[in-house]
């Protein structure tokens, strides 16, 4: 019974490893998003400023467009700093899940070996 509930825990620690790899990648993937988000708006923001230089009369409206791109440049960037801290974090639990992995399979291995010497 021991083996089998230690198999079982080993089961299940296996799957929240999985779980945390794949939460891990899936913030990876919107981590990198946001920083193409990121750069498209830091190039929108350069254009408009040079709209703004060309055109004077625009200068207004292009300043408010200009301060909407920055203040979406800086939600990106907070954005895909979150991810990225998400992603450590999803790495932390991963290794800590592998480690629970190869605890439960020595135990499993201990209580094999106690189980053969009996």
């Amino acid at each position: 019974q021991e083996v089998q509930s230690m198999q079982k825990r080993l089961e299940e620690a296996e799957r929240e490893l999985q779980n945390a790899q794949q939460r891990a990648e899936t913030a990876e993937q919107e981590r990198q998003f946001m920083q193409q988000r990121a750069a498209a708006a830091e190039q929108e923001v350069q254009f408009m400023q040079q709209r703004a230089e060309t055109a004077e009369q625009e200068v207004q409206s292009m300043q408010k467009r200009l301060e909407e791109a920055e203040r979406e440049l800086q939600n990106a960037q907070q954005r895909a700093e979150t991810a990225e801290q998400e992603r450590q974090f999803m790495q932390q639990r991963a290794a800590a899940a592998e480690q629970e992995v190869q605890f439960m399979q020595q135990r499993a291995e201990t209580a094999e070996q106690e189980v053969q010497s009996m």
